[in-house]
């Protein structure tokens, strides 16, 4: 099988696979294969561990989610003058305490 590829291209796969001691061959084969483990849309494939894909899968698994449309910004005036107005007041405060030692 042929595949036509850029020069430029070439020129990089080759130099990357002998930067890492590796034949252009096994260099794209080990890209292909982390690229599966990383795209959970491919069948037979898991997500990475600490990837939102990862994440979105247990969701889905435990049926974890809101039965109700969820609009975070319904709470976000609130958010941002109470609880988020009292924690930078609280490290004002905590930052006074330090200089004053």
């Amino acid at each position: 099988m042929t595949i036509e590829l850029p020069e430029s291209l070439v020129q990089r796969i080759h130099a990357i696979a002998a930067r890492k001691g590796q034949t252009p061959a096994d260099l794209l084969g080990d890209l292909l294969a982390e690229v599966e483990a990383h795209t959970s849309e491919v069948p037979g494939t898991v997500a990475a561990p600490g990837t939102l894909d990862a994440l979105i899968e247990v969701a889905e698994r435990t049926n974890l989610g809101a039965t109700d449309a969820v609009d975070t910004s319904i709470r976000s005036r609130e958010i941002l003058h109470g609880e988020f107005a009292d924690y930078l007041k609280s490290r004002m405060e905590h930052n006074d305490d330090a200089s004053t030692d």
